[in-house]
């Protein structure tokens, strides 16, 4: 697995951590909560799913990385069948727009259409 791969993997990695965070431990956050297209009044809702889907994440992040410590202490091939695992996942899952967000989740009016008062948000920062 050549350094660039790695790199990319490292910090695909780091950002499911950052996901991770926002999702099950900053989520009640306005500012995190409309981030997901989450109305003030359904965060109590849908907090469960966030929960959820954020130790989803945490544990992506914790294959990925993990594997690539695996492929430095020498475990090349299960180092690297980890890593290609766990950012498969991570390219299948974000395959659509909106990524990690459920396309008939909360605060969505419309499945696969953003509300015309609020564009899409495909991107977390």
């Amino acid at each position: 697995m050549n350094l660039v791969a790695q790199i990319a993997a490292l910090l695909a990695g780091l950002l499911h951590i950052v996901i991770f965070s926002f999702e099950s431990l900053l989520f009640r956050r306005p500012t995190i909560h409309a981030r997901f297209l989450v109305a003030d009044n359904e965060v109590e809702t849908a907090r469960p799913w966030a929960f959820n889907q954020g130790f989803y994440n945490l544990f992506l992040a914790v294959g990925t990385i993990g594997g690539l410590v695996m492929l430095y202490a020498g475990g090349e091939i299960p180092g690297r069948t980890l890593v290609l695992f766990c950012c498969g996942s991570m390219l299948g899952r974000g395959g659509r727009p909106g990524g990690q967000r459920a396309a008939n989740g909360p605060g969505r009016r419309d499945a696969g259409h953003p509300p015309a008062d609020r564009p899409d948000r495909a991107s977390l920062f």
